[in-house]
């Protein structure tokens, strides 16, 4: 039993003294390491406040009344030499020079401390640039620079000089200060370690150790800025233990360059190295100590006399630590207790600042975060109260918002519908076909402008009923007009589509049911003019032959709107065939004939030589092209001229109808195959015409998988083209026989 109690005592021991080792070794290194960047913060500051001065000197220098008789070429300076020994005097009254010049504002150096300068002109790029910005009025500071007077690193300070005799305060030139880069050297020797200053490149510009500085002299890449870079990107400050450029274990420890006050400093960064070994030596053998002493007093003892030593030298960092855990958390009134005005206390003042700004910027952001709030409950409370159907969709066709009548239209839940692709619940069909409706959305999105879908459309709710609707799709744009949706309004309108198909089919039984009464009066009309020619007197005979024209024109009439109800009712096209296209041209060329030469026309025709068949149905196809003749004839004046081609165009058949007359008003371009419309400038002459034609036209073209498009200048003439798609290779074989032309037909 003693041995068991022993061996838990000697684990539990061991347990507790590995414990000790390992976190007492852990904490003292981390505390070494906040010392060294203390130093080295230390280090860095003494190093701004040196270059700090140099910041003032060169304007002191530049504000000595003495040397303004330099730049008045009206006075004679005849004590030159006095202004020499003041201005060499100048150079340790008022900072640390490696020379002190004056420049006119033609870079002409009027006096240095430097032998044989005077008169000469500055050619040296970094120095033209700080008498550049000196000469607008700022005082200058350069980065560590190379110059070939100096033959080693110097910061070159330039700052303006303003005549004070007059209220002006012209500036007449330039003060310019070569800092010695030994002032800065000598704050680096009393740094611990190998202590190494580079520049915001990361290019080496120091370093306290005379070898290393005396190779970097040397170094041919010195004199063209290509230094040693330092081996890691410096983001922040810190301690670390790693491996040093020797390949031995250091403690390495880099802090930025803060400025001070005017002097806001180059970016620099100061990087320390020490030996691992020798650095955290005092740690290690802290912990060594305290493993050895098992005993609880002493070990409570060195505890104690541990977390006080922690205490003191972490306070302030803890504390700030802690307040900028509190700040992170969200408590914008903590503000970071100030034990001294040293560098931690300077930093715990700017934190504090920074806090407060924290703190008024988050007031006004909850402020703009509740007029936001309350912005976008109005435009909710719209969304959701309109009696349309709207959804808003993000540029990923992501449904973001779906308010109640579209819920009522489409069947689908808000909940449903948010967060789902608009496209996986959402089906738009053609009334016609039955084919999926796409791009509308899409195209918006991509245009940037409202976009209407296609009429005779229908959506497909969630229990698979037809939806008649019309709808547009406008883009959603923020302050810098970039499209960042697409908000979709649509709406039932089975009750609109009701009536329209309602009168649609009226108008095709009332056409059905005038048309054989109409055909039968145009008939007897016919007849009787033919059989009582010569027979009754003209007068009476001029009535017949009105009565027979309106009738034709009745008839004209009924099979327009016979026609029109057929493409509304996406009834137009029956059976597809193949049909020679070239045939079909010539044969309406004859219909036509008889009216081409009544009005004094003259037609041409450019047929292709091969045979070119399309498929399709062909009544509807002879009622394209008779249309586009009929049209020709009627809206070309006596004398004009007509020419039809037909021509292969890849995989097409283009047929062109091309004439002389009125032409199409630009403005009214647009609306040409519109139902039911005539351009102005037609309507005022005497020519028939009901506006139906070009509308039959377009639709039984694009039935027919086809395209339609013109070209017209108002006096001139119109050309309108038409693509078929050419039969296919093993479709109907059999073209379908011609009917002979009707010579005699009457045109409408």
């Amino acid at each position: 039993m003693f041995l068991v109690f022993l061996v838990l005592a000697i684990v539990a021991g061991a347990w507790v003294a590995s414990f000790e080792f390992f976190s007492t070794r852990s904490t003292l290194e981390q505390s070494i390491g906040e010392t060294h960047e203390i130093l080295a913060r230390q280090t860095f500051a003494d190093v701004d406040r040196v270059l700090y001065s140099g910041y003032l000197g060169i304007q002191d220098v530049a504000s000595e009344n003495l040397f303004l008789n330099l730049f008045d070429s009206k006075v004679k300076t005849e004590n030159e030499g006095m202004l020499t020994v003041r201005l060499n005097r100048l150079t340790q009254l008022s900072g640390t020079w490696d020379a002190l010049k004056f420049v006119d504002k033609n870079n002409t150096i009027l006096l240095s401390t430097l032998e044989k300068e005077k008169g000469k002109q500055i050619a040296d790029d970094n120095v033209l640039r700080a008498i550049i910005h000196a000469l607008q009025g700022e005082t200058y500071y350069s980065d560590v620079v190379y110059t070939p007077e100096e033959n080693q690193p110097t910061v070159i300070f330039a700052a303006p000089v303003r005549d004070t005799k007059n209220g002006a305060h012209e500036i007449v030139g330039v003060a310019l200060g070569y800092f010695s880069w030994n002032a800065v050297l000598q704050v680096l020797e009393g740094s611990h370690g190998l202590t190494h200053l580079y520049n915001k490149e990361g290019i080496l510009i120091g370093t306290n150790t005379a070898e290393e500085y005396r190779l970097l002299l040397v170094r041919d890449d010195f004199h063209t800025a290509s230094f040693q870079s330092a081996t890691n990107d410096v983001l922040g400050s810190g301690s670390l233990v790693q491996t040093g450029l020797s390949g031995a274990s250091v403690l390495h420890t880099h802090v930025k360059e803060s400025g001070l006050l005017g002097y806001r400093g180059s970016g620099w960064v100061l990087v320390t190295e020490e030996p691992a070994g020798e650095a955290l030596a005092s740690a290690r053998m802290a912990s060594t100590r305290l493993t050895a002493i098992l005993l609880p007093t002493l070990l409570l003892f060195f505890l104690l006399i541990l977390l006080w030593l922690i205490h003191i030298i972490e306070r302030p960092v803890v504390r700030l630590t802690e307040t900028v855990r509190m700040v992170a958390g969200g408590n914008l009134e903590v503000e970071a207790p100030i034990f001294a005005r040293d560098e931690i206390g300077e930093l715990a003042l700017a934190f504090n600042k920074m806090t407060n700004k924290l703190r008024l910027s988050y007031v006004d952001i909850e402020d703009r975060k509740r007029t936001l709030a309350q912005e976008q409950d109005k435009v909710d409370a719209i969304i959701q109260s309109i009696g349309d159907g709207v959804f808003v969709v993000d540029k990923n066709l992501v449904i973001q918002i779906f308010n109640p009548v579209a819920e009522f239209i489409t069947g689908f839940t808000r909940e449903e519908a948010i967060g789902k692709r608009y496209t996986e619940l959402l089906s738009f069909v053609s009334e016609k076909d039955h084919k999926v409706v796409r791009g509308s959305i899409e195209e918006a999105l991509l245009s940037g402008s409202v976009v209407e879908l296609p009429e005779s459309s229908l959506l497909i709710s969630k229990k698979h009923k037809e939806v008649p609707v019309a709808d547009s799709a406008a883009p959603l744009k923020d302050v810098n007009g970039k499209v960042t949706g697409v908000v979709v309004v649509f709406r039932d309108v089975t009750q609109e589509h009701a009536v329209a198909r309602a009168k649609t089919e009226f108008v095709s039984l009332a056409s059905h049911q005038m048309r054989t009464p109409l055909t039968s009066v145009k008939w007897y009309l016919e007849v009787l003019i033919k059989q009582l020619n010569g027979m009754i007197p003209e007068p009476k005979m001029v009535y017949l032959q009105k009565a027979y024209s309106n009738a034709k024109r009745m008839t004209s009439l009924v099979d327009a709107l016979l026609h029109t109800s057929r493409v509304d009712l996406g009834k137009l096209s029956h059976e597809k065939k193949a049909v020679d296209i070239g045939a079909m041209i010539g044969m309406v060329c004859e219909e036509m004939a008889r009216a081409i030469e009544e009005k004094g026309l003259t037609l041409t025709q450019h047929i292709a030589k091969t045979s070119l068949v399309v498929m399709g149905d062909r009544e509807v196809l002879h009622l394209i092209v008779e249309n586009l003749f009929t049209n020709a004839v009627k809206y070309t004046p006596s004398g004009g001229h007509i020419n039809v081609s037909l021509e292969h165009v890849g995989v097409n058949a283009m047929i062109s109808v091309e004439d002389t007359g009125y032409g199409v008003p630009l403005a009214e371009q647009s609306k040409i195959f519109q139902k039911l419309y005539r351009a102005e400038n037609v309507r005022s002459k005497e020519t028939y015409g009901n506006g139906l034609g070009l509308y039959i036209v377009k639709s039984a073209v694009e039935e027919h998988g086809g395209r339609i498009w013109f070209f017209s200048e108002e006096g001139r003439g119109t050309v309108f083209h038409v693509t078929l798609p050419l039969r296919k290779e093993g479709e109907n074989d059999s073209i379908e026989e011609q009917p002979a032309s009707d010579t005699h037909k009457e045109e409408e």
